[in-house]
């Protein structure tokens, strides 16, 4: 592989990590809008992979309020995510 070769891949690895650390810090961001319940049912049906039974039982509600939290959650991450990508897009404008 040629030194040019080489010095490409090596900005497009950078280029990668940063918009995957972006990314990342932008999901955190949506994260930390959510309301405490909203965030606790995020993160344990997404990341702990728990059931809704399982979560509504640690939370003392209903398996529909936990289907409710996840789902206004999910909606928030989704705008969220999608204004960070719009504003990605424009910025490599």
């Amino acid at each position: 592989m040629s030194g040019q070769s080489c010095c490409i891949l090596e900005h497009r690895e950078t280029e990668f990590r940063e918009r995957r650390f972006d990314l990342a810090q932008a999901i955190v961001q949506a994260i930390e809008l959510m309301s405490g319940k909203q965030r606790n049912a995020f993160i344990w049906k997404r990341y702990m992979n728990l059931s809704e039974q399982e979560i509504a039982e640690r939370m003392e509600c209903s398996r529909s309020e936990v289907d409710r939290l996840i789902a206004s959650a999910e909606r928030l991450l989704y705008r969220h995510l999608r204004e960070f990508s719009q504003a990605a897009v424009k910025a490599a404008d």
